[in-house]
C-alpha cells in the first residue's frame, strides 16, 4: 500500500538553496512530483516579518499538514552560511538585517512543526547531500506509509501539542490483486479481545448491504453492474462510514472511510488494519476477477490522544 504524494513544498530562508534543490529533485525523480518553491510556511514567516495578521496562515499550515499526502522539506542552513552567500552574491529582496530576522523566524516556526511526520528538516549545506537526503525522505515516506500510517498520525497529533486534531486525512493506492496477502497480514485483529467483535459486526453489515443492493432489496432493482453509488455502510460509532465505488469506464475502485472519533494511541493501529479488511470485502464482492487500482481515502474527523 503506497501513499500518493500530492504536494511537496520546499521551504526556507532566502539563499538557503531552495531553487537548486527544487531543480535537482525534479531531475533525479524524472519530474514525478508536484513541487512548490515556497508555500504556506513561508506565507506565515513573511507575514510575521511584515507584522501582518498571522492567524489565517497558521490555520493554512495546520490544514496543509493534516493532509498526510502533503510534505514539507525545510532547508535550514546555519546563519554563517547565509551570511557568506549574501556577501558573495547579494539578494534582490533582502539585506543582512532582514535575513537575520528571517533566519530567526524560520527557526521559531519550524521548531513547532519539525516533529510532524510529513516535515523533513535539512541543515546540510552541500548540494549533493541535500538532494540525496530529500529524495531518500520522499521515497521512504511514500513507500512505507501503509505500514506506518497509525504511527504517523500519532506523531502528527503529538507534534501539534494538542490533544486532538480534526480532519486528518490521507489516501493510499494498491493493486486489488494484492488484497489476499494484505488481508492475511491484518486478519488477526478480528481476534482482538477489545475490538474484534466490533470489526466483525461492521464486516457482516457491509457484506449484507452490498449483497442486498446487488439483489435489488433496497430499491427493487438488482444491480447487474458494480457501478451503484449505494454500496455503503453507515453507523454512529467510531468507524462511521465506508463507501465503495467502481465507476463505469474506469479501472479504478475508490473506497472512502470516515471515522467519527479515533483514539490514535489505542485503536488506530488496529483500525488501520481493519481498513484493509474492509477494502478486501469490496474487492471480494464487487470485482474479484479484476486487477484494479484501489484508492483508499481515510478521514479522521477527530484524531485524539485521550478518550
Amino acid at each position: 500500500m503506497k501513499l500518493v504524494i500530492e504536494n511537496a513544498c520546499i521551504e526556507g530562508i532566502d539563499l538557503a538553496g531552495k531553487t537548486t534543490l527544487y531543480t535537482n529533485i525534479h531531475k533525479r525523480t524524472g519530474w514525478r512530483y508536484n513541487i512548490q518553491d515556497r508555500g504556506v510556511l513561508s506565507m506565515l514567516v513573511y507575514a510575521s516579518l511584515n507584522r501582518r495578521n498571522t492567524a489565517v496562515h497558521e490555520r493554512h499550515l495546520e490544514v496543509y499538514l493534516k493532509n498526510l499526502n502533503n510534505i514539507i522539506v525545510v532547508l535550514q542552513p546555519k546563519w554563517e552560511t547565509i551570511e557568506e552567500r549574501y556577501n558573495a552574491r547579494g539578494d534582490e529582496e533582502q539585506d543582512l538585517e532582514s535575513l537575520k530576522k528571517l533566519h530567526k523566524l524560520f527557526e521559531v516556526v519550524v521548531s513547532k512543526i519539525k516533529d510532524a511526520p510529513n516535515v523533513f528538516l535539512i541543515d546540510e549545506d552541500e548540494e549533493s547531500k541535500m538532494t540525496f537526503q530529500a529524495c531518500q525522505f520522499i521515497k521512504r515516506y511514500e513507500n512505507n506509509f501503509g505500514e506506518n500510517c497509525a504511527s504517523h498520525v500519532h506523531e502528527l497529533v503529538t507534534a501539534s501539542t494538542k490533544n486532538e486534531l480534526q480532519g486528518v486525512e490521507w489516501h493510499t493506492e494498491f493493486k486489488s490483486s494484492d488484497i489476499d496477502f494484505m488481508s492475511m497480514q491484518c486478519s488477526g485483529i478480528l481476534r482482538d479481545p477489545d475490538e474484534g467483535e466490533y470489526y466483525k459486526r461492521i464486516l457482516t453489515e457491509l457484506f449484507t448491504n452490498i449483497d442486498d443492493e446487488m439483489q435489488g432489496k433496497g430499491n427493487g432493482v438488482a444491480q447487474k453492474v458494480v457501478t451503484s453509488r449505494r454500496f455503503i455502510y453507515t453507523d454512529d460509532s467510531c468507524i462511521s462510514l465506508i463507501h465503495g465505488q467502481c465507476r463505469e469506464g474506469s479501472t479504478d475502485m475508490n473506497i472512502r472511510i470516515v471515522c467519527r472519533s479515533t483514539n490514535v494511541t489505542k485503536t488506530l493501529p488496529l483500525d488501520a488494519k481493519f481498513f484493509v479488511l474492509a477494502c478486501g470485502k469490496f474487492i471480494q464482492m464487487l470485482d474479484p476477477g479484476m486487477n484494479r487500482v484501489v484508492r483508499l481515502h481515510v478521514t479522521l474527523n477527530s484524531a485524539h490522544l485521550i478518550a
